[in-house]
Order: structure tokens, then C-alpha cells, then sequence
């Protein structure tokens, strides 16, 4: 049986980008960097967002997925790469790789952030991209999302999907299909809400991305591209 598997690089990535995926679908999200770093680390991001302490405030998030995941017909797995705030050593990707086949159904439907931010790319999400494109390589079926809020997606009636394509394709030097999913206005309502629940993150990210997450809520659809060499 399929299965969709959202390749989430932290413990709301999923949510922020591919909300519609989590709501309707019997999904899988497989958190890459959901490692906890061992006492006494004390990650600047960590400290910015109010928690000293890193080990508590990645407790902390876990607990806040397990929450919002809660609602939704969604099985959770968490792998124990480090974030890149806490790790000092290499991560090779094809050892990424096969921890992702090994944790995820053999026939799966794979989601994975497009990580093309065109002012800035965070490290770990282009790990989890490298990796989603070794998986597309292996014969996998893998789409893509725009990261938020690292991606700035526009109203949908300024949307311009081929310009979007084109951009991508150009990147990552592979075509793209794209898939514009409309979100109701309840959609949305439930969309917010969810996203704000991750507390220790919500502020601190929106203020960073200059109002950009907040903004990316209101839109009133969400953007995947199915991926082919």
C-alpha cells in the first residue's frame, strides 16, 4: 500500500508546508533532525526562542508535534540526526538515505522541501533535499514543497506557475509538475491554529522571516511539485 511520507527537516516543517497532506491523507512524517542533544548544549536558535537549555527545549518541541499530530490520521517517527545548531561532524547522505528507506514503507509517496530560498537556504533542509533527490535517482516517487518561510509564495491570483517551474527545473536541473492545492477558509482557520500551537517556535520564526509565516497562513492554497528527471 502507498504511503505518503513527508520528509520534515524539524518537528514543524510538515505542518507549516504541507498541512493539506497532513488533514487529508494517512500520512507518515518522518522528523530527520529530531535528535536531542546531550545536557549542557545550548544552541543560539535555542536560546533566542527562550530555552537555555537545548536538550528541554527539543523535548519540548517533541511534545508539541506529538500534539498537534494528534488530530490527525498521521504516524510519527523521529530520526536522531542533530540539528545544525548542535552538531560539529559531517553528515553523509547517502547513510541519510538509507535511514530514510529504512524507516519508511517500501512503497512510499515521498515529501520533501525544495530548500531554493533565493535569499537563504537553511543547512539542514538542503540535507534532506540532497537526499529526496538520491531517492528520486533510485526510482522513488518524490514530490516536492516550497519550505516556508524560507519560500515567499505569492497570492494565488499573482501565482505564475510556469514562471515557478522554470525557476525550480532551472535549480535543480530536473522538471517539475506542479499540483496547486486549495485550502477553505476552515482549511485555513485549522492551518493557523495548528501552526501557532508550536509554540517555542512560532514567534521567534515569524519575527526572523519578517513577517513571512504569518503571512504564508493567510494564503489560501498550498503548492507541491511532482519530480522527474
Amino acid at each position: 500500500m502507498t504511503k505518503a511520507v513527508i520528509l520534515s527537516p524539524h518537528f514543524d516543517d510538515a505542518i507549516i508546508s504541507c498541512w493539506h497532506t497532513i488533514a487529508y491523507q494517512n500520512t507518515l512524517i518522518l522528523t530527520v533532525f529530531g535528535g536531542i542533544p546531550k545536557k549542557g548544549t545550548h544552541g543560539l536558535w535555542d536560546m533566542l526562542c527562550g530555552e537555555r537549555k537545548s536538550d528541554l527545549m527539543v523535548k519540548k518541541r517533541i511534545k508539541e508535534n506529538n500534539e498537534v499530530l494528534s488530530n490527525y490520521k498521521t504516524s510519527i517517527k523521529n530520526l536522531d540526526y542533530l540539528d545544525n545548531q548542535y552538531r560539529k561532524t559531517e553528515i553523509k547522505i547517502d547513510k541519510l538515505v538509507n535511514d530514510i528507506l529504512n524507516n519508511t514503507p517500501n512503497q512510499s509517496v515521498y515529501y520533501a522541501p525544495l530548500s531554493n530560498g533565493k535569499f537563504w537556504r537553511h543547512p539542514d533542509h538542503s540535507l534532506v533535499k540532497q537526499a529526496a533527490l538520491k531517492l528520486l535517482i533510485l526510482g522513488k516517487k518524490v514530490y516536492f514543497y516550497p519550505d516556508i518561510p524560507y519560500a515567499r509564495l505569492p497570492d494565488r491570483n499573482k501565482l505564475n506557475v510556469p514562471r515557478i517551474e522554470k525557476y525550480n527545473s532551472k535549480k535543480l536541473s530536473i522538471n517539475f509538475k506542479t499540483k496547486i492545492i486549495p485550502l477553505t477558509t476552515e482549511d485555513i482557520y485549522r492551518k493557523v491554529k495548528d501552526v501557532k500551537s508550536y509554540k517555542s517556535q512560532y514567534t521567534m520564526t515569524n519575527l526572523v522571516s519578517l513577517n513571512n509565516l504569518a503571512r504564508s497562513l493567510s494564503l489560501d492554497y498550498e503548492l507541491i511539485f511532482k519530480a522527474k528527471f
